[in-house]
């Protein structure tokens, strides 16, 4: 009788674990994800070494190469 109440509580307990690992895997790539958002930035390097740091809108990443 101990054998079979210790065994499903192990099961209870493996399943808890693997649950709260899932949904807080889940929650950090979701916050991951909402505050590349707003913490976007890029830098453009002109020939003469001079740099130039933009955020947010202002990046646009829809210029063309020459």
């Amino acid at each position: 009788m101990k054998e079979r109440l210790s065994a499903v509580r192990w099961k209870k307990v493996s399943i808890a674990i693997v649950i709260g690992l899932v949904l807080s895997s889940a929650a950090s790539a979701i916050y991951t994800k909402s505050r590349m958002k707003d913490d976007l930035w890029c830098v453009q390097i002109f020939p003469d070494g001079s740099e130039k740091t933009f955020y947010g809108a202002e990046c646009n990443f829809s210029t063309k190469q020459k």
